[in-house]
């Protein structure tokens, strides 16, 4: 009998227990749930088998069931098998809802019913499988300490693959020219047994875990692939038995075995090597943690502390050169910053006293002091290595195929190398046996499951670090299919393809008295709303509005007066109020799509125009969209003078205006219905429900709140022209996989066949196993550079 707890936070909220009252009744033959003291208690026989299916009804119910994810690096995978092994392992531990690993990057993420997932079962059960597993927590934002494992294990690689053929250069020189001499079969048996037994022990280890698990990968495929060939070469060395044309098929296999390992270890090193080359963007984000930061003390004294000692409310100091410790607010100094890795801006950005600074980018010049306000895994840094972690770690759809024939190709190639023995010896009677026993050990060796494994992952990691590196972050694999297919972008207007911000673009002065100029400005910082903001920017105000009274007239405006004297700044119809008589117009002020504010006392003294202007992409990003055959269009709550007037300056045909949020979402609803696949561009607040029913959503972030934000895609900082770039990125990334695919599936119909012999009796062509591990260990590095040329190609 299983058994989970799971905390109840709905408390006794009444529909929350009648929807566990229906789902109890519907899942009483299979699993208990029982609700005691905040805890509902699940239990039944197969519990963990239901577990996702019943924690996605409760959530259907409105009963919330909290998550928890974990990641850890895994080492010791040598194929796309090991990774499915660990899949399966890990879906069978109390409390999993889904296993996801990554061979590329050897990475396991666990999502789990919260607080229930038993790490130590879990490194237990993998290390019987010689995996070890190291956990990774959310705020490691550093160069982890299994990233110098990394470059050690790489390092063993080509150490072992130099020896291996440094060793092998002898064994194929005796091979091809001193045959016949007495004693070459000796040496070579002497050469060879380290070759395969110390170099190549890996394989063996490995094979003999799996084994154990009653399990089988690649590594099985070696293992008995080459003591198959030395265990017949031994004995036929021993016992003198040839039975065989020695013109046709070689009697000792000891050269064979030993160039398949000095092949599989070239192999397997440049692939390790290339796969660390396709998570370079990752690795650069984690490097802008810095190593120390200056934390001050209360005497002013500065003191290097650790970034991971960071506290919210610590005040830190960063000198030019300096990285920014912490996301903060900058308390005093001004600098210039370099944000590139972090938001894709190429430009410096200007920094002083009230703004904020990311943590991991760069101070250039100036020295400032700032206020640590988000720290560890809160950060803006930490957060996009999560994300970009966690994308990579997720697998497209098309992997679904590979997955299944990947977790049945080892016994596939068993069964057909076995069927090629069999077959050889009753073909041919006479040297069946040789043949057989060379088809048996060509075919394991030449079959691949690795290039099926990284196909797909090597692609995802490297597309969506490159997407990092210009600033866009991918939520999963499945976005970017999606992303892929998009034939329709629908924009928010307002701070999506405007600034959002209402800019001063006329005034129109009634007097030019400069004690009117300060007035204005003094009396424009006395209000919250956007216009004023923007007046108070532009003119400078004195201090003489100390004395008095302000009052604050709610979608009007705001007034001041100190005895018979008044002062008004507001609409027109704040104007009219105040007046008792309609305000005057001009068409060169009262533009359409344009905000008026009238300033005055007894007199209007001025008229201001205001407008939120195109962000300076804006057009660049609609003519780019309609040329690669994708049509934009624009829905604003706005009216609809302002919306023309936008859609005008940005190019835009089709648009609609004075929409609702649910309004927006029924838009994109229709065209859907006609077939058409909708992202969607927006802000991610009022645009809730429309982002939520496109197919890709895709939100504008600054990149201070990240962690609010479920769009498919983010795009960092504010330039437009990063659209593009994530739809064509996503469409080179998901070509590149079904390349990968492609060539995967290809390599392993047609070698598996020719190392059986099928081309033997009327061609005389025949894979030797040398041959055969040569073409095995190039399928899987053919396929991590295919995948690496993403990162080099332009977009």
């Amino acid at each position: 009998m299983q058994h989970l707890n799971v905390p109840w936070i709905k408390g006794t909220d009444a529909a929350a227990l009648l929807s566990l009252q229906n789902i109890r009744s519907k899942w009483e033959n299979r699993i208990a749930l029982k609700l005691s003291g905040g805890i509902l208690q699940l239990e039944g026989p197969n519990l963990q088998e239901h577990l996702g299916e019943l924690v996605n009804e409760l959530e259907a119910g409105g009963i919330v069931v909290p998550h928890e994810q974990q990641t850890f690096s895994v080492e010791g995978m040598s194929c796309a098998q090991c990774a499915l092994s660990i899949e399966r392992v890990a879906r069978t531990m109390t409390g999993v809802l889904d296993a996801r690993v990554n061979y590329a990057n050897a990475m396991l993420e666990i999502e789990s019913v919260q607080g229930t997932a038993d790490v130590q079962e879990l490194e237990s059960r993998m290390a019987k499988m010689d995996y070890r597993l190291v956990p990774i927590a959310a705020e490691d934002t550093g160069v982890r300490s299994d990233d110098e494992e990394a470059t050690a294990r790489i390092d063993t690689l080509r150490r072992r693959a130099i020896a291996a053929i440094v060793l092998c250069i002898p064994i194929v020189a005796l091979g091809m020219f001193a045959m016949h001499w007495q004693w070459t079969q000796w040496i070579l048996w002497v050469l060879s047994t380290p070759v395969i037994f110390f170099l190549g022990r890996d394989y063996f280890k490995r094979a003999l875990a799996l084994a154990r698990n009653r399990s089988i990968g690649m590594d099985t495929l070696v293992a008995i692939s080459s003591l198959v060939a030395y265990g017949t070469s031994v004995a036929y060395l021993i016992l003198g038995k040839q039975g065989v044309d020695h013109a046709k098929v070689e009697p000792v296999y000891f050269e064979s075995a030993s160039v398949v390992i000095a092949f599989l270890l070239l192999g397997k090193w440049l692939e390790e090597k290339t796969k660390a080359r396709t998570g370079s963007a990752l690795r650069a984000l984690m490097q802008l943690h810095p190593t120390s930061v200056l934390r001050e003390h209360r005497d002013g004294e500065y003191e290097a502390i650790d970034p991971a000692r960071i506290h919210e409310g610590d005040v830190l100091l960063a000198r030019p050169g300096d990285r920014i410790g912490a996301d903060g607010v900058v308390i005093s100094g001004a600098t210039t910053i370099d944000e590139q890795m972090m938001t894709g801006e190429s430009m410096p950005v200007f920094r002083q006293m009230g703004d904020w600074v990311i943590g991991g980018t760069v101070n250039l010049d100036g020295a400032i002091r700032y206020r640590a306000e988000k720290v560890g895994a809160s950060t803006q840094l930490a957060r996009m290595v999560q994300w970009v972690r966690h994308a990579q770690s997720t697998k497209a759809p098309v992997q679904r195929l590979a997955d299944r024939i990947a977790s049945v190709f080892v016994p596939v190639v068993l069964a057909i190398a076995s069927a090629a023995f069999m077959c050889w010896i009753i073909a041919d009677p006479d040297q069946g046996f040789a043949h057989g026993l060379l088809a048996f050990v060509t075919v394991l060796v030449v079959a691949c499951p690795c290039a099926l494994g990284l196909a797909t992952p090597t692609a995802l990691m490297a597309g969506i670090g490159k997407a990092a590196r210009h600033g866009i972050l991918v939520r999963d694999a499945e976005s970017l299919e999606r992303a892929r297919r998009a034939d329709v972008v629908v924009f928010d207007k307002t701070g999506t393809l405007t600034e959002g911000q209402p800019n001063l673009t006329n005034v129109r002065w009634y007097t030019g008295e400069e004690q009117i100029v300060a007035k204005l400005g003094a009396l424009a910082r006395q209000s919250e709303h956007p216009l004023a903001r923007s007046l108070a920017a532009s003119f400078p105000g004195g201090d003489f509005l100390q004395k008095g009274i302000l009052s604050n007239h709610p979608g009007l405006g705001i007034e001041w007066s100190i005895g018979q004297e008044h002062l008004y700044l507001g609409s027109e119809c704040f104007y009219e109020h105040i007046r008792g008589e309609s305000a005057p117009h001009d068409e060169e002020i009262s533009a359409p799509g344009s905000c008026v504010l009238y300033f005055g006392k007894t007199e209007l003294y001025a008229r201001f125009s205001f407008q939120d202007r195109l962000r300076p992409q804006t057009k660049e990003l609609i003519g780019r969209l309609k040329r690669s055959g994708i049509e934009p269009i624009m829905l604003t709550g706005d009216r609809e003078a302002e919306a023309q007037r936008t859609a005008q300056e940005a190019g835009l045909e089709t648009w609609h205006a004075g929409l609702r949020p649910e309004e927006k979402m029924h838009i994109i609803a229709d065209l859907q219905q006609q077939g058409k696949r909708v992202a969607m561009v927006g802000d991610g607040i009022n645009d809730g429900p429309a982002l939520h029913q496109a197919d890709l959503s895709i939100a504008m972030g600054l990149g201070t709140d990240l962690a609010k934000e479920t769009a498919n895609m983010i795009l960092l900082g504010s330039d437009l022209r990063k659209l593009p770039v994530a739809l064509q990125l996503s469409k080179m990334t998901m070509q590149t996989i079904r390349q990968n695919l492609f060539w995967a599936f290809f390599y392993n119909v047609v070698a598996i066949p020719m190392a059986a012999g099928v081309l033997y009796p009327k061609l005389g062509i025949w894979l030797t196993p040398m041959m055969a591990g040569a073409a095995m260990a190039f399928s899987s590095v053919s396929v991590v550079l295919n995948s690496l040329r993403l990162l080099y190609r332009p977009l």
